[in-house]
């Protein structure tokens, strides 16, 4: 009997799960405010990391030299990188309620945009994982220091965002794409 009390006294209970479902994640910000808050940002920084300009004196060329300069890029990267993650939440919505385009005409209204979000959910999960990739590869090529894939990275983050754009944003161009996340683009 004593040795039974003992079994049951050391008994651990079972582990909880390692990952939460996805039921119990509750967007607060939309995808418009994780675009102007998180994605536009950390976009734009990596973009304008390396910048070549022709003068009249020459090529001037300004280029991440500095571990602060790196750092910057770095968060930049991870910022990239989850807000591919947090896009794929289900149940954000597009923008606030009543908020209108501010570029008719070139931006569909948020209205039409969830529209086409909900009739193609793998599409934009899609959109959000190649997000996710890009910002992932320009991390690592951000902590390697290495500017010539910093650019490269940036060519497709690019892609990857015209990408979803393309798809979701822009009015009469749902099915157009400007090329594969896993080769270059043009560079902005």
């Amino acid at each position: 009997v004593l040795v039974v009390a003992s079994l049951v006294a050391c008994e651990v209970p079972a582990p909880e799960p390692s990952q939460a479902p996805q039921d119990d994640l509750q967007p607060t910000a939309t995808v418009e405010d994780l675009m102007r808050s998180l994605v536009d940002p950390a976009a734009d920084a990596i973009w304008d990391a390396v910048v070549i300009t022709s003068t009249a004196a020459g090529l001037d060329e300004r280029r991440p030299e500095t571990d602060d300069d790196w750092n910057a890029l770095e968060r930049s990267a991870v910022v990239l990188a989850e807000s591919g993650n947090l896009l794929q939440i289900d149940d954000r919505p597009i923008a606030a309620a009543g908020s209108v385009s501010e570029l008719p005409g070139v931006d569909l209204e948020p209205s039409d945009i969830a529209a086409r979000v909900a009739a193609e959910p793998r599409a934009w999960a899609r959109s959000a994982r190649e997000l996710r990739d890009a910002g992932g590869v320009t991390l690592e090529a951000v902590r390697a220091r290495d500017v010539d894939a910093l650019l490269a990275s940036g060519d497709r983050l690019y892609v990857a965002c015209e990408n979803c754009h393309s798809r979701f944003w822009y009015p009469d161009d749902s099915t157009t794409s400007v090329g594969p996340t896993t080769s270059a683009s043009p560079s902005r």
